[in-house]
């Protein structure tokens, strides 16, 4: 195929993130394009002028984030009539409007099972931290620097409402205590706790594999049983799962027996405010909550206000329902672990996902016509 003749490809997003031994292995085989998003109206623009030939878009990061995914009317009628595909190196395909992608015939490929140990590693992380409470005595400690009075005041002087402990000098006054407590909170180890899985796709798989090592007893939500290789995949033989799991049907069913739950369900109509003032009342008392999936899922003023009252104990997220930003009242609390969405966050998923963009992308473009990733 000569150069001339290269289907193109148009690199959306920050292409710095891209590895060159990636760019070259593809380059000889399309024409690859580099645009960063200034406004809505100059993307508009180019789609219909210099990209109006295009085959493909790999959306790199943050791709249609500065103009709010693709749902715009306007933004989807401007696409190239010679586009076949979009892939994306996420998972979460939120940001784009599937019935009007797939009306137009063009598939829409994401990266499951690309980051998921990545993923679970984190989820893992915030459900440790939510039983320990860990970013609660680490914050202390920074503040009192004296590993005696960091974890006296957490016991003796926590404040649940505001999720904080005192930050007040307590050298002359403190008693020896041994850390076992956040006021009036038990610092319970997760063994024999019941982690009730949201979303058991390859992540969720991944995280019931980690939490089961803790001895957990691991409930999920699903609307079929497992598959032989979906068993495989958790460690198991056949029919047989290498650890005790139970599936529910319903959302409601599941709540109501997890001191954890874990949310890593995508984010649909059916799914946003899943955990909402109602279904949180559902969960045990002092319950945890992690949400490594998409801030919607999840009422934050709801689970601030459950905070607060002391229904749940301790949260540990990784998105925002507001995303970039964070809600005030959250990022105040000190029972309430924060990362800033680095669920896939190393260097190898980063890679690893990215070409899995060129692979869906050669599937479609020069090979079958189908993606192995297809989500429409």
């Amino acid at each position: 195929m000569t150069a001339s003749v290269r289907p193109k490809i148009l690199l959306l997003g920050v292409v710095h993130f891209i590895d060159k031994d990636i760019l070259k292995r593809y380059e000889s085989e399309f024409e690859l394009i580099n645009y960063d998003i200034t406004t809505k109206e100059d993307l508009i623009s180019k789609l219909e002028t210099e990209f109006n030939d295009i085959v493909a878009i790999a959306t790199v990061w943050f791709s249609f984030v500065p103009v709010g995914g693709l749902h715009d009317e306007k933004l989807l009628n401007a696409l190239p009539k010679t586009l076949k595909v979009i892939a994306t190196p996420t998972v979460g395909v939120d940001l784009y409007n599937l019935d009007a992608l797939t009306k137009r015939g063009i598939v829409l490929a994401n990266s499951a099972g690309i980051t998921s140990d990545d993923v679970a590693d984190i989820a893992l992380h915030l459900s440790l931290s939510a039983y320990r409470f860990t970013s609660l005595f680490e914050n202390s400690l920074r503040t009192h620097r004296n590993t005696l009075s960091a974890r006296y005041v957490v016991e003796d002087q926590f404040d649940k409402a505001a999720g904080r402990a005192s930050s007040e000098d307590v050298s002359a006054k403190r008693k020896m205590v041994y850390g076992h407590l956040v006021g009036n909170y038990k610092v319970d180890s997760p063994k024999g706790q019941v982690a009730g899985i949201v979303g058991f796709g390859s992540i969720g798989r991944a995280i019931a594999k980690r939490l089961a090592v803790l001895g957990m007893k691991i409930h999920y939500l699903k609307r079929s049983p497992l598959t032989e290789s979906e068993i495989e995949e958790l460690g198991g033989t056949g029919s047989t799962p290498p650890f005790e799991i139970t599936r529910h049907e319903t959302f409601d069913s599941l709540a109501k027996v997890s001191n954890l739950l874990v949310l890593v369900v995508p984010l649909t109509s059916d799914t946003r405010h899943i955990l909402n003032e109602r279904t949180i009342a559902l969960l045990p008392d002092a319950a945890r909550v992690v949400n490594v999936g998409r801030g919607p899922l999840i009422d934050q003023k709801a689970l601030i206000k459950a905070l607060e009252s002391g229904k749940l104990s301790s949260a540990g997220l990784d998105v925002y329902e507001q995303e970039p930003l964070i809600e005030p009242a959250l990022a105040e609390r000190h029972d309430v672990t924060l990362l800033p969405h680095i669920g896939s966050c190393t260097d190898e998923s980063a890679q690893a996902a990215l070409e899995n963009c060129f692979v869906n992308i050669k599937d479609v473009v020069l090979g079958s016509g189908k993606a192995r990733n297809s989500v429409n």
